[in-house]
């Protein structure tokens, strides 16, 4: 087992600290590798998450649609009614 040493800044510092702090983890390598072998269910959490939000804007978009519809036919109504 090798031994890797970096070098890192104020920010990267913080995130390892975050990291840690989430994982309840007190070495930091550790949270990290953690972390790292989270990121592929989270990807695949993201991606479904996106799926779903473009489904619900098209959903949305459609609901405005019908609504249109149905306040240009109330319209009409309005309109013959006043005849």
């Amino acid at each position: 087992m090798g031994t890797l040493t970096i070098r890192t800044n104020e920010q990267q510092d913080q995130i390892i600290e975050d990291i840690k702090a989430y994982y309840d983890e007190a070495a930091g390598t550790k949270a990290v590798l953690k972390a790292a072998n989270d990121v592929p269910q989270m990807h695949n959490e993201i991606e479904r998450l996106k799926k779903e939000l473009l489904m619900a804007r098209q959903q949305i978009r459609e609901y405005e649609s019908a609504t249109f519809s149905v306040l240009s036919g109330l319209d009409s109504l309005r309109m013959l009614s006043e005849k």
